[in-house]
Order: C-alpha cells, then structure tokens, then sequence
C-alpha cells in the first residue's frame, strides 16, 4: 500500500485539479507518478514544468524515450521500465529495438552513441572524462570536439590532480582512501 495517496480530480483541490489537467494535456493520461505528486502542488508544478523545458530541447522525442528507458533500466526501476517502455512501444519502437536500448544499444549510429554515453554518465555518477563528452558530442550531434585537456594542472589546496566532471565543476580525480 502506498504510503502517499495517489491524489484524483474527485479528491484535489482547485490547485491540485488544474495540475491533474495539463498532466493530462502534456501526456494524454496522468500516471500514477504525478498522482501522487499532486500532493505537493510545488513539487508538481515543477515537475511539469521541468518536463517541459526538456521537450523543447535540441533531442527528438523518439531518443528522449529511448534515453528515460536506458536510464530507468540502468536504475533498476521496473515501474519507470514499464512506463517508458509502453511510452517507446506507442511511439512505434518494436519489441527488439525496446530490448536494445535496455541494454544502450542500437542500429543507429548517433542513437547507439548517445545510449553508451548515457550509460557512461550513470555508471560513473557523471564524473566523466572530457574525452567522453567530445566523443558524444561529435557522434550524437556532429558537433567539433572542445579543446582543452582532461587533467588540469594540481591547484595548491589539491594534492591529486582534478579535471571538469559532467557538470562542468572541477573536481579530484583521485579521492584519498
């Protein structure tokens, strides 16, 4: 039994209803995820408006699917494999491409990349190498590698040399024991 009820247009309050109602305008049905989340009208709104942003991103819907199943595969989250793989299979995946990209493969060369650097930014916490990035970059989007090197020079407060992570920061690339 959950321990947060699934919140429904009967029971929700006017902020809650109008949150219910463009779940179900942005994806056709609202499930059981936002249901719940209703209970927070903060967390859901900015949820969906989180949802949004992404879809106007440079990446087809079609590898955004691919991508959420990949990863909710990788998290080991059989409610999000459900839900992403329905989602893939309403798109026209077939049942082979679905298992495919479960395991970050592909017969499309830039969907092939874009999976197994997925799976590389999950698998290392996204402490990835710029050389991973670039290589994403130009297989995925064709876009030129970014020069600069991986290892940046020992700062004085580091005694082990540090390079960017996936989010751009600096960090060490060896951690004391």
């Amino acid at each position: 039994m959950p321990r947060l009820p699934q919140v429904t247009t009967d029971d929700a309050t006017d902020e809650q209803r109008d949150l219910l109602d463009a779940t179900q305008r942005q994806l056709g049905r609202v499930p059981n995820l936002y249901r719940t989340m209703a209970n927070s009208p903060a967390a859901l709104r900015g949820y969906l408006a989180f949802r949004s942003a992404l879809t106007d991103g440079v990446l087809k819907p079609a590898l955004r699917e691919q991508l959420a199943l990949l990863v909710a595969e990788l998290n080991s989250c059989p409610y999000c494999v459900a839900a992403h793989g329905l989602r893939g299979a309403k798109m026209g995946m077939s049942d082979g491409e679905l298992l495919g990209v479960r395991s970050a493969r592909h017969a499309d060369p830039h969907t092939h990349a874009a999976l197994q650097f997925a799976r590389a930014v999950v698998a290392k916490a996204g402490d990835i190498t710029d050389e991973t990035v670039a290589a994403a970059r130009a297989a995925v989007c064709g876009w030129p590698p970014t020069p600069g090197p991986t290892q940046a020079r020992s700062s004085s407060h580091l005694s082990s040399p540090t390079r960017r992570s996936f989010s751009g920061r600096r960090v060490a690339t060896h951690r004391p024991a």
